[in-house]
């Protein structure tokens, strides 16, 4: 999908590559584009901290108003912490790219921009966004309204590199590892994968940049993975290992979390395995921006100022 940022009309819609973002006013639909004051405000802005350790934490939904959501104040989730500074040195860091392939590769940061290069404006959103608000509760990070943002991502296509392998035709999913391990050796890899068709589309990108910006740290830097549509499960951050094979990653967080059933089940129902898929495409989600939530209002006209974004599908009002 090819990016588009314009000045649109009071009834149109801004495409995104992970669904549609929009504003709501005066009972229309209309879109807000990014102003000085809200880039102003966003620099006094601060995230909403959930773990501290990792640091996990979301974005104020005042954030919102702005189109793009500044890299400062983009939300931020990993399960070990960032690697250290020397495993994602721009200068030794490497990306194998190896398995069901006739040519392996091992490419450094400079030879990967090598390739052509891309934006896209997508939507990147963690997979519990709104956990805190389950009944009944689930276990894991409490996310409230902020895990969720929308960015420029720029880089190079995943297929343009795996097209310089030759992908065999036994190949159906592609494994990603990034840099950052857990303190416990007895803690697993964060391991996941995506099919292969997901991985060759043009959509799919090699990130090194955010909103015009090198990736920070936090967001993954040096290289991270961006689908767009899908949750951010599969945006593995510090990316320094792609392996084509035949099945799904293994491990607990491909084969347990990251899971949903096939179909409605009661809360506390056991479910088989079988029943289980992988977590993938976003589904539909709004919220309003403005007023913020508690606030008072003076009578008379208002300002009513949201979101909505989705996955695969488009958002029409």
């Amino acid at each position: 999908m090819e990016e588009s940022v314009r000045a649109i009309t009071r009834r149109g819609l801004l495409r995104t590559a992970g669904g549609l973002i929009v504003g709501l006013a005066a009972e229309e639909l209309s879109y807000f584009a990014p102003s000085t004051a809200a880039a102003e405000e966003s620099s006094e802005s601060s995230l909403i901290t959930r773990v501290a350790r990792p640091y996990d934490a979301e974005t104020p939904v005042h954030e919102f108003s702005s189109y793009l959501t500044p890299n400062e104040q983009f939300f931020v989730r990993s399960h070990f912490g960032p690697p250290s500074l020397e495993k994602v040195n721009p200068d030794t860091w490497r990306l194998r790219v190896a398995g069901l392939v006739d040519r392996p590769l091992v490419l450094r940061l400079d030879e990967l921009k090598q390739f052509e290069e891309v934006s896209i404006i997508a939507v990147l959103q963690c997979s519990g966004n709104g956990r805190a608000f389950y009944e009944p509760k689930a276990p894991g990070v409490q996310w409230e309204r902020g895990a969720v943002g929308n960015a420029k991502w720029t880089g190079v296509r995943l297929r343009d590199v795996l097209s310089r392998t030759e992908v065999q035709a036994s190949a159906r999913h592609l494994q990603m590892l990034g840099a950052d391990r857990p303190v416990a050796t007895t803690t697993p890899l964060f391991l996941r994968s995506i099919p292969v068709e997901k991985a060759l589309h043009p959509d799919t990108i090699l990130a090194y940049a955010m909103n015009d910006r090198p990736l920070p740290l936090l967001h993954g830097a040096p290289l991270r993975l961006i689908t767009p549509g899908w949750m951010g499960d599969a945006c593995v951050k510090w990316l320094t290992e792609l392996t084509l094979q035949e099945e799904e990653a293994q491990g607990y967080y491909m084969q347990t979390a990251y899971r949903h059933p096939v179909r409605p089940v009661e809360p506390g129902s056991v479910i088989q395995p079988a029943d289980m898929k992988p977590i993938e495409a976003m589904v539909v989600k709004s919220l309003i921006v403005r007023p913020g939530q508690g606030a008072s209002v003076k009578q008379g006209s208002q300002m009513i100022q949201g979101v909505a974004w989705t996955g695969e599908g488009k958002i029409l009002k």
